[in-house]
C-alpha cells in the first residue's frame, strides 16, 4: 500500500510538472485516522485506528503549492475540519453563509502568524463502543484531556513531556482536569450534543 501511494502520487506530481500546473495547484496529503493494526505497528505512539489515543488520530499532514509555500515544519494542532475553511481563504471567498467547524490555517502554511495554542480547543466525540467506551477527548496546545462519559474515568496528558500517554496526570492535576471538563459540560451545552443515557458527565 506504501508502494501504491507512493507511485500514485509521483504520477500526480509528474503529470502536473508536464501540464505546466504546479504554480496553480495547492496539494493537500493526510489521512484521515491513524495506522490499521491489522497490517502494522508502531511503538512511537498508543494505541492505532479507532482509538482516541495519539496512535489513531495523529496524522501526516503535508501541504504543497509549489513556489507561494515555503518548506517548513509547523508543531501546531490541525484537523481536516480546517481544509475547507483554508481553500475558502485561498479562494478569497469571505461570503460563505454555512457553519464552519475549522479554522483557516493559511497563516501557518504561509509561515506567517500561528494559532494560539491558549485560543484553540480540538475536541473529539466517540459515542460508539467499537474499541473503547463512550468518551469525549480534548487537546488543546500539548495538553489532552479525556471523559470516559459513561462511567466518569478522567485521563489527562502532557504530550510533550509523554507523547505514548503511558502517564495519567488527572489525579496529579486535578484543577487542570476540573478545568477541563467544565470547558467540556460548556460544549455539550452549546452545542447540544446527545449524550448516552448511561452518561455521568452532567453530574
Amino acid at each position: 500500500m506504501i508502494e501504491r501511494i507512493d507511485t500514485n502520487v509521483g504520477r500526480l506530481i509528474t503529470y502536473l510538472d508536464k501540464a505546466g500546473l504546479p504554480e496553480n495547484t495547492v496539494i493537500i496529503f493526510t489521512s484521515e485516522n491513524g495506522y490499521n493494526s491489522l497490517q502494522s505497528y508502531t511503538n512511537q505512539l498508543r494505541e492505532a485506528k479507532g482509538q482516541i489515543y495519539e496512535g489513531g488520530i495523529k496524522v501526516p499532514a503535508f501541504i504543497n503549492w509549489k513556489g507561494t509555500f515555503k518548506p517548513a515544519v509547523r508543531s501546531e494542532n490541525i484537523t481536516v475540519l480546517d481544509y475547507f475553511p483554508t481553500l475558502l481563504d485561498l479562494a478569497e471567498i469571505n461570503d460563505y453563509k454555512g457553519q464552519l467547524d475549522g479554522d483557516s490555517i493559511l497563516p501557518i502554511v504561509r509561515g506567517g502568524k500561528e494559532i494560539s495554542a491558549d485560543q484553540r480547543m480540538l475536541i473529539w466525540y466517540i459515542a460508539g463502543t467499537y474499541k473503547h467506551a463512550p468518551c469525549i477527548m480534548m487537546k488543546k496546545g500539548q495538553m489532552k484531556y479525556i471523559n470516559f462519559i459513561n462511567n466518569g474515568k478522567q485521563e489527562l496528558y502532557n504530550l510533550t513531556d509523554d507523547p505514548t500517554e503511558q502517564n495519567n496526570l488527572a489525579s496529579k492535576m486535578p484543577k487542570l482536569a476540573s478545568s477541563f471538563k467544565q470547558q467540556m459540560i460548556h460544549w455539550v451545552t452549546t452545542n447540544k450534543v446527545a449524550l448516552p443515557k448511561a452518561s455521568k458527565l452532567m453530574q
